[in-house]
């Protein structure tokens, strides 16, 4: 587990958390290990997990209704939070998330976010904050390339 420390100590929210915290969150993670390929959770599926990349790529797609494009990409690597978005909502997964390489994650289950942050409010307000940025974030980078596809071709 020491790597997966290493590895929130230097990713956010983490890193502004004091030691006793990051214990706490690392105590009520599971690791878990996906091969290349493997679908971390689907687009519109409900689901309970937020996963945290120790090790590996992971690819961010969105389905799209038009007919010359499927999908609309974003990559991350170590440090990326996914799943997160459960913590403030309760609507369905926006994106699928797939393991474009082997990787290790750490994993909690919403309740154990939610506890932590009924036991620290600061630490609860900080991780809405968080979420919120992180998915407004991915808003904006799936809004460019939809720009970017719509313009194409235009002069």
């Amino acid at each position: 587990m020491s790597k997966a420390r290493a590895v929130l100590e230097k990713s956010k929210p983490f890193n502004e958390f004091d030691d006793a915290t990051l214990d706490r969150f690392i105590a009520d993670a599971s690791t878990q290990e996906f091969s290349s390929g493997d679908v971390l959770f689907h687009e519109l599926s409900e689901g309970e997990a937020i996963y945290f990349i120790v090790e590996g790529e992971i690819r961010i797609s969105v389905e799209l209704a038009s007919a010359h494009h499927m999908a609309e990409e974003i990559d991350g690597g170590p440090g990326e939070l996914v799943g997160e978005g459960r913590f403030i909502t309760d609507g369905p997964r926006p994106a699928t998330v797939t393991a474009a390489t082997d990787v290790t994650a750490l994993v909690w289950n919403v309740a154990d976010w939610k506890s932590i942050a009924q036991e620290n409010p600061v630490v609860g307000y900080q991780l809405a904050i968080y979420a919120g940025k992180v998915l407004f974030e991915r808003v904006g980078k799936l809004r460019d390339h939809l720009i970017n596809d719509i313009s194409w071709g235009l002069e």
